[in-house]
């Protein structure tokens, strides 16, 4: 399955309201939720897999984001993609929360895998993105959900992203 098949217009936010990553996962979870990609108790899933297994990332450009939990709490897989109104503090993936290495990502990309063996492929794509200064700037020029959008999906092109 193409990556592009998970990647929706209307699940990308560029200006999502939270003041923490609870108040955003509460939120993002309700929303999906609503539109049946998850099951209802997603949003607190995802703060526990978050909260044992950080997912922020210091990339070369910008700091991101990658929450996911397991399949188990997914309906239809997604990529929601958004920009956090005010800056929500993650802490960076591979150490471990009391270690206090914080992560402010601008973008975050929530990851929903109907199947768990989706989740390698799914981030090998994302860290290929990640990697291209020129792709992320791009991103974060982006001023509109639908240019965002397209460029996510060129970029996902472009390196041939599949999932199994």
């Amino acid at each position: 399955m193409s990556l592009n098949k998970i990647l929706r217009e209307d699940l990308i936010d560029l200006s999502v309201e939270a003041t923490s990553r609870t108040d955003l996962f509460m939120h993002i979870s309700d929303h999906l939720f609503n539109k049946g990609y998850v099951v209802k108790e997603y949003g607190q899933q995802l703060q526990k897999r978050e909260d044992s297994f950080p997912t922020g990332l210091a990339t070369k450009t910008v700091e991101v984001a990658i929450p996911h939990t397991d399949a188990l709490f997914v309906k239809e897989p997604f990529i929601y993609v958004l920009k956090p109104a005010e800056k929500i503090v993650f802490h960076q993936m591979g150490t471990f929360p009391e270690d206090k290495v914080l992560v402010y990502p601008e973008l975050i990309f929530i990851l929903g895998f109907s199947k768990n063996d989706m989740q390698l492929s799914l981030l090998q794509t994302l860290m290929k993105i990640f990697n291209n200064e020129a792709a992320m700037d791009q991103l974060m020029k982006a001023d509109t959900e639908k240019e965002l959008f397209e460029l996510l999906s060129k970029q996902i092109g472009c390196i041939g992203g599949e999932v199994k």
